[in-house]
């Protein structure tokens, strides 16, 4: 099993948005995937339910990154428009360039025309029809809703240097996490670790084919425009994996499988997050 997708969402944003209520931006969160997952389709219109899947995937060789773009407002005559054009603005809850994106996926919930609404993602983004799937829902409270998930909105060569990319964001995150990574004082592997959790630790991180490696391709790549930023994940068993199941003796000699290191590494894990509030 692996990720189908990852919808990602700026903490800044919200913060900005809410200040430092977090119970406040949990609901807005929540408010803002309702039109993704709440019941109530439109009688004839059900989406495609787990085959959302399928869509999300759809001639793509490695999961999508999805921007959610959402907006609410009261319930008023021809509302497709404005709802698309705030969403698109207000309302979106990771910076990106729209015009950038591959496919949009767009839910709505109220009194909406099917054909308003494509015709507005259309114009506001540039993508063909072809390219904008949308589904409606029945709506509540007098209120006119619209989600709008965009595919994949990055590639552009240097867009990093562009503020409100999403390219912009991510090359700044993971710098940072390049920075982490090279601070002694991080103490990201801590002394006192079993010999062997801290050797599968290091090679996890600092390997040849370990996780700062991945990290500045992933940034060299950005940087050319290229997609997707990383071409596949990095798993902490896989070398192991590849193995009979049985490592040298360690230590007393004692025989350790797979399945213990895995205990071992998933508890010491655990201890390093736990401590830093992870």
């Amino acid at each position: 099993m692996g990720v189908d997708g990852v919808i990602v969402i700026d903490n800044q944003i919200m913060v900005e948005k809410f200040g430092q209520n977090y119970p406040a931006i949990d609901d807005y969160i929540h408010q803002a995937m309702k039109p993704f997952v709440a019941a109530r389709h439109y009688p004839g219109e059900d989406p495609p339910s787990l085959a959302m899947r399928e869509k999300f995937i759809e001639g793509l060789d490695h999961p999508p990154i999805l921007v959610p773009c959402y907006f609410r407002d009261r319930r008023r005559k021809d509302p497709e428009e404005n709802l698309v054009k705030k969403a698109l603005s207000e309302g979106m809850l990771f910076g990106c360039d729209p015009a950038m994106a591959e496919r949009a996926y767009v839910f709505t919930r109220g009194f909406v025309g099917l054909d308003k609404i494509l015709g507005a993602v259309a114009r506001q983004t540039g993508l063909a029809e072809d390219r904008i799937e949308p589904w409606r829902k029945l709506g509540e409270n007098h209120a006119d809703e619209i989600l709008i998930l965009l595919r994949n909105p990055y590639g552009e060569e240097r867009g990093c240097e562009v503020k409100g990319n999403l390219e912009y964001r991510i090359h700044r995150v993971i710098r940072m996490a390049l920075r982490y990574m090279d601070d002694p004082e991080s103490n990201l592997i801590p002394d006192g670790m079993p010999d062997l959790t801290k050797t599968s630790l290091e090679d996890y991180f600092y390997g040849d084919d370990g996780v700062r490696g991945r990290l500045k391709v992933g940034l060299q790549r950005i940087e050319e425009g290229k997609t997707p930023f990383f071409l596949d994940e990095r798993r902490i068993f896989e070398r192991s994996n590849l193995n009979s199941g049985v490592l040298e003796p360690h230590r007393g000699g004692r025989k350790v499988d797979d399945e213990e290191i895995r205990r071992l590494v998933e508890g010491e894990v655990k201890r390093v997050l736990a401590e830093r509030g992870l």
